[in-house]
Protein backbone atom coordinates (compact mmCIF):
# COMPACT_ATOMS: atom_id res chain seq x y z
CA UNK A 1 0.00 0.00 0.00
CA UNK A 2 1.14 3.57 -0.69
CA UNK A 3 1.53 6.08 2.10
CA UNK A 4 -1.49 7.23 4.09
CA UNK A 5 -0.77 10.76 2.87
CA UNK A 6 -1.23 9.81 -0.80
CA UNK A 7 -4.37 7.75 -0.15
CA UNK A 8 -5.86 10.61 1.85
CA UNK A 9 -5.02 13.14 -0.87
CA UNK A 10 -6.67 11.01 -3.55
CA UNK A 11 -9.76 10.54 -1.37
CA UNK A 12 -9.98 14.27 -0.66
CA UNK A 13 -9.58 14.99 -4.37
CA UNK A 14 -12.46 12.63 -5.25
CA UNK A 15 -14.68 14.31 -2.67
CA UNK A 16 -13.79 17.98 -3.15
CA UNK A 17 -12.96 18.14 -6.86
CA UNK A 18 -14.47 14.98 -8.33
CA UNK A 19 -17.93 14.95 -6.78
CA UNK A 20 -17.63 18.38 -5.13
CA UNK A 21 -19.76 17.19 -2.21
CA UNK A 22 -22.09 19.89 -0.92
CA UNK A 23 -23.16 20.58 2.66
CA UNK A 24 -25.96 18.26 3.88
CA UNK A 25 -25.82 16.20 0.68
CA UNK A 26 -26.32 12.43 0.60
CA UNK A 27 -23.20 10.75 -0.78
CA UNK A 28 -23.24 7.30 -2.34
CA UNK A 29 -19.88 5.54 -2.62
CA UNK A 30 -19.95 2.62 -5.06
CA UNK A 31 -16.96 0.33 -4.68
CA UNK A 32 -15.69 -3.23 -4.72
CA UNK A 33 -14.20 -5.01 -1.74
CA UNK A 34 -10.79 -4.67 -3.42
CA UNK A 35 -10.79 -0.95 -2.54
CA UNK A 36 -11.73 -0.87 1.15
CA UNK A 37 -8.71 1.19 2.27
CA UNK A 38 -9.46 4.16 0.04
CA UNK A 39 -13.22 3.80 0.60
CA UNK A 40 -12.69 4.44 4.31
CA UNK A 41 -10.79 7.63 3.51
CA UNK A 42 -13.42 8.78 0.99
CA UNK A 43 -16.19 8.28 3.56
CA UNK A 44 -14.29 10.31 6.17
CA UNK A 45 -13.47 13.10 3.72
CA UNK A 46 -17.10 13.26 2.53
CA UNK A 47 -18.24 13.85 6.10
CA UNK A 48 -15.54 16.48 6.59
CA UNK A 49 -16.83 18.20 3.43
CA UNK A 50 -20.30 18.44 5.01
CA UNK A 51 -22.14 15.34 3.80
CA UNK A 52 -25.19 14.56 5.92
CA UNK A 53 -24.88 10.82 5.29
CA UNK A 54 -22.50 8.58 3.35
CA UNK A 55 -23.80 5.22 2.15
CA UNK A 56 -21.41 2.63 0.69
CA UNK A 57 -22.71 0.23 -1.96
CA UNK A 58 -20.28 -2.67 -1.77
CA UNK A 59 -19.84 -5.21 -4.53
CA UNK A 60 -17.43 -8.11 -5.04
CA UNK A 61 -16.41 -9.23 -8.52
CA UNK A 62 -15.87 -12.83 -7.40
CA UNK A 63 -19.35 -13.00 -5.86
CA UNK A 64 -20.77 -11.45 -9.04
CA UNK A 65 -18.92 -14.12 -11.03
CA UNK A 66 -20.56 -16.87 -8.96
CA UNK A 67 -23.97 -15.26 -9.41
CA UNK A 68 -23.54 -15.16 -13.17
CA UNK A 69 -22.23 -18.73 -13.23
CA UNK A 70 -24.82 -20.47 -11.08
CA UNK A 71 -28.03 -18.44 -11.28
CA UNK A 72 -30.49 -19.13 -14.06
CA UNK A 73 -31.16 -16.50 -16.71
CA UNK A 74 -34.67 -15.97 -15.29
CA UNK A 75 -33.29 -15.34 -11.81
CA UNK A 76 -30.65 -12.96 -13.13
CA UNK A 77 -33.33 -10.97 -14.93
CA UNK A 78 -35.48 -10.67 -11.82
CA UNK A 79 -34.60 -7.22 -10.47
CA UNK A 80 -35.90 -6.91 -6.89
CA UNK A 81 -38.27 -4.05 -6.13
CA UNK A 82 -36.19 -2.98 -3.12
CA UNK A 83 -33.28 -2.23 -5.45
CA UNK A 84 -35.43 -0.06 -7.70
CA UNK A 85 -36.86 1.77 -4.67
CA UNK A 86 -33.36 2.34 -3.32
CA UNK A 87 -32.29 4.09 -6.53
CA UNK A 88 -35.50 6.12 -6.55
CA UNK A 89 -34.65 7.29 -3.03
CA UNK A 90 -31.14 8.28 -4.14
CA UNK A 91 -32.60 10.33 -6.99
CA UNK A 92 -35.29 11.91 -4.81
CA UNK A 93 -32.66 13.03 -2.30
CA UNK A 94 -30.38 14.48 -4.98
CA UNK A 95 -27.49 12.24 -3.95
CA UNK A 96 -24.05 12.57 -5.48
CA UNK A 97 -22.00 9.53 -6.42
CA UNK A 98 -18.35 8.54 -6.04
CA UNK A 99 -17.41 5.31 -7.82
CA UNK A 100 -14.11 3.56 -7.14
CA UNK A 101 -13.17 1.21 -9.96
CA UNK A 102 -10.86 -1.78 -9.49
CA UNK A 103 -11.56 -4.32 -12.26
CA UNK A 104 -10.45 -7.96 -12.28
CA UNK A 105 -9.54 -8.45 -15.98
CA UNK A 106 -10.59 -11.77 -17.48
CA UNK A 107 -12.59 -12.91 -14.44
CA UNK A 108 -15.80 -13.46 -16.39
CA UNK A 109 -14.29 -14.98 -19.51
CA UNK A 110 -15.85 -18.36 -18.67
CA UNK A 111 -19.32 -16.88 -18.05
CA UNK A 112 -22.08 -17.44 -20.61
CA UNK A 113 -22.14 -14.05 -22.40
CA UNK A 114 -25.92 -14.31 -22.91
CA UNK A 115 -26.46 -14.51 -19.14
CA UNK A 116 -24.26 -11.49 -18.51
CA UNK A 117 -25.95 -9.53 -21.29
CA UNK A 118 -29.52 -10.32 -20.22
CA UNK A 119 -28.75 -9.61 -16.58
CA UNK A 120 -27.26 -6.24 -17.45
CA UNK A 121 -30.16 -5.29 -19.73
CA UNK A 122 -32.71 -6.19 -17.04
CA UNK A 123 -31.03 -3.97 -14.46
CA UNK A 124 -30.63 -1.11 -16.94
CA UNK A 125 -34.33 -1.23 -17.84
CA UNK A 126 -35.45 -1.39 -14.21
CA UNK A 127 -33.40 1.64 -13.16
CA UNK A 128 -33.33 3.55 -16.45
CA UNK A 129 -34.51 6.64 -14.56
CA UNK A 130 -31.30 6.51 -12.55
CA UNK A 131 -29.10 6.47 -15.65
CA UNK A 132 -31.00 9.48 -16.99
CA UNK A 133 -30.44 11.22 -13.65
CA UNK A 134 -26.71 10.52 -13.65
CA UNK A 135 -25.91 10.96 -17.35
CA UNK A 136 -28.11 14.06 -17.43
CA UNK A 137 -25.82 15.57 -14.76
CA UNK A 138 -28.76 16.20 -12.45
CA UNK A 139 -26.32 15.74 -9.61
CA UNK A 140 -22.55 15.36 -9.29
CA UNK A 141 -20.73 12.10 -9.92
CA UNK A 142 -17.14 11.00 -10.34
CA UNK A 143 -15.07 7.87 -10.94
CA UNK A 144 -11.59 7.15 -9.63
CA UNK A 145 -9.54 3.95 -9.70
CA UNK A 146 -7.63 1.84 -7.19
CA UNK A 147 -5.37 -1.15 -7.98
CA UNK A 148 -5.75 -4.80 -7.17
CA UNK A 149 -3.16 -7.55 -7.59
CA UNK A 150 -4.71 -9.18 -10.68
CA UNK A 151 -5.16 -5.94 -12.56
CA UNK A 152 -1.68 -4.71 -11.61
CA UNK A 153 0.00 -7.89 -12.86
CA UNK A 154 -1.77 -7.57 -16.21
CA UNK A 155 -0.64 -3.96 -16.62
CA UNK A 156 2.91 -4.70 -15.41
CA UNK A 157 3.48 -8.41 -16.25
CA UNK A 158 7.27 -8.24 -15.76
CA UNK A 159 6.98 -7.14 -12.13
CA UNK A 160 6.21 -9.17 -9.03
CA UNK A 161 2.80 -8.80 -7.40
CA UNK A 162 3.82 -6.20 -4.82
CA UNK A 163 5.94 -4.19 -7.26
CA UNK A 164 3.16 -4.27 -9.88
CA UNK A 165 0.60 -2.91 -7.42
CA UNK A 166 3.00 -0.17 -6.37
CA UNK A 167 3.58 0.72 -10.03
CA UNK A 168 -0.16 0.88 -10.75
CA UNK A 169 -0.75 3.03 -7.68
CA UNK A 170 1.95 5.40 -8.95
CA UNK A 171 0.33 5.56 -12.37
CA UNK A 172 -3.03 6.40 -10.78
CA UNK A 173 -1.53 9.07 -8.53
CA UNK A 174 0.35 10.58 -11.48
CA UNK A 175 -2.80 10.70 -13.61
CA UNK A 176 -4.66 12.27 -10.67
CA UNK A 177 -1.96 14.91 -10.09
CA UNK A 178 -1.34 13.64 -6.57
CA UNK A 179 2.15 13.77 -5.02
CA UNK A 180 3.50 13.70 -1.47
CA UNK A 181 4.31 17.42 -1.43
CA UNK A 182 1.59 19.10 -3.53
CA UNK A 183 -1.99 20.24 -3.04
CA UNK A 184 -3.91 18.27 -5.69
CA UNK A 185 -7.08 20.31 -5.14
CA UNK A 186 -5.13 23.43 -6.08
CA UNK A 187 -3.47 21.60 -9.00
CA UNK A 188 -6.88 20.65 -10.37
CA UNK A 189 -8.18 24.20 -10.09
CA UNK A 190 -5.32 25.30 -12.36
CA UNK A 191 -5.79 22.28 -14.65
CA UNK A 192 -9.52 22.98 -15.10
CA UNK A 193 -8.79 26.64 -15.78
CA UNK A 194 -6.38 25.63 -18.55
CA UNK A 195 -8.84 23.14 -20.07
CA UNK A 196 -11.68 25.68 -20.07
CA UNK A 197 -9.40 28.24 -21.74
CA UNK A 198 -8.46 25.73 -24.44
CA UNK A 199 -12.10 24.74 -24.97
CA UNK A 200 -13.00 28.38 -25.54
CA UNK A 201 -10.18 28.88 -28.05
CA UNK A 202 -11.14 25.77 -30.03
CA UNK A 203 -14.84 26.63 -30.02
CA UNK A 204 -14.12 30.17 -31.19
CA UNK A 205 -12.22 28.78 -34.19
CA UNK A 206 -15.25 26.66 -35.21
CA UNK A 207 -13.06 24.49 -37.47
CA UNK A 208 -14.46 23.02 -40.65
CA UNK A 209 -12.21 19.96 -40.45
CA UNK A 210 -9.14 18.49 -38.73
CA UNK A 211 -6.19 17.30 -40.80
CA UNK A 212 -3.97 14.59 -39.30
CA UNK A 213 -0.56 13.87 -40.89
CA UNK A 214 2.61 12.10 -39.74
CA UNK A 215 5.91 10.79 -41.06
CA UNK A 216 4.55 7.23 -41.38
CA UNK A 217 2.14 8.27 -44.12
CA UNK A 218 -0.99 9.15 -42.19
CA UNK A 219 -2.96 11.77 -44.12
CA UNK A 220 -6.49 11.93 -42.73
CA UNK A 221 -9.06 14.71 -42.98
CA UNK A 222 -11.96 14.53 -40.51
CA UNK A 223 -14.90 16.81 -41.24
CA UNK A 224 -16.53 18.34 -38.16
CA UNK A 225 -20.25 19.00 -37.72
CA UNK A 226 -21.40 22.59 -37.92
CA UNK A 227 -21.37 24.40 -34.56
CA UNK A 228 -19.59 21.49 -32.88
CA UNK A 229 -18.54 21.91 -29.25
CA UNK A 230 -15.16 21.18 -27.72
CA UNK A 231 -15.45 20.15 -24.09
CA UNK A 232 -13.22 18.66 -21.43
CA UNK A 233 -12.48 18.81 -17.73
CA UNK A 234 -15.27 19.59 -15.33
CA UNK A 235 -18.98 19.97 -15.94
CA UNK A 236 -21.87 21.77 -14.30
CA UNK A 237 -24.69 19.74 -12.79
CA UNK A 238 -28.19 21.06 -13.43
CA UNK A 239 -28.06 22.25 -9.81
CA UNK A 240 -25.22 24.59 -10.77
CA UNK A 241 -22.53 22.65 -8.90
CA UNK A 242 -19.25 22.23 -10.81
CA UNK A 243 -17.71 18.73 -10.68
CA UNK A 244 -15.14 16.53 -12.47
CA UNK A 245 -16.63 13.21 -13.59
CA UNK A 246 -13.54 11.34 -14.82
CA UNK A 247 -10.61 12.24 -12.61
CA UNK A 248 -7.98 9.96 -14.15
CA UNK A 249 -8.87 10.32 -17.81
Amino acid sequence: MPSKILINKLAKLAVKVGANVQKDQLVIVRATTETKEIVREVVKEAYLAGAKKVYVQWSDDYVSHSNLTYQTVDTLQDVPNWLVEQYKDFVDQGACFISISSPIPGLNQDVDPEKAQKSGIAVQKAVSFFREFLMGNKSQWTIIAAPNAVWARQVFPKLGEKEAEEALWKAIFDASRVTEDNDPVEEWAKHNETLLKHNKILNNYNFKHLHFKNSLGTDLIVELVKNHVWAGGGENATTGVYFNPYMQT
